[in-house]
């Protein structure tokens, strides 16, 4: 089953239903998911791994090296120093596709 691609507002991140899970590009995401109030268990960030091998030792491919981990687990992520795109041009191609329809990273106010 998709996930479901309707949003509350422009900007935010996809509404989930149960069962479902949804792809936040971006920590601007992220942090909308959060401020609903509904908990990460439906979320998947995306993340960059930053080993340069899989546990197999082969090498990963830029593309590889992006992953979709369970939102909930950013805190832990981020001390094994993966981290967010910080802009559209940042995520490989599959991840900018799924932006299209929504503003993952607004520009900051001055």
């Amino acid at each position: 089953m998709a996930t479901t691609k309707k949003t509350s507002k422009p900007g935010s991140p996809a509404l989930v239903a149960p069962g479902e899970r949804a792809v936040l590009l971006s920590h601007h995401e992220y942090q909308l998911a959060r401020a609903q109030g509904n908990g990460l268990d439906g979320y998947d960030l995306v993340m960059r791994n930053p080993e340069d091998a899989d546990a197999a030792g082969q090498p990963l491919s830029e593309d590889e090296r992006w992953q979709a981990v369970p939102a909930g687990k950013y805190l832990k992520h981020r001390a094994m120093e993966w981290r967010e795109a910080g802009s559209l041009d940042e995520l490989p191609t599959q991840w900018q596709e799924l932006a299209q329809d929504r503003d993952p990273f607004p520009q900051s106010e001055s």
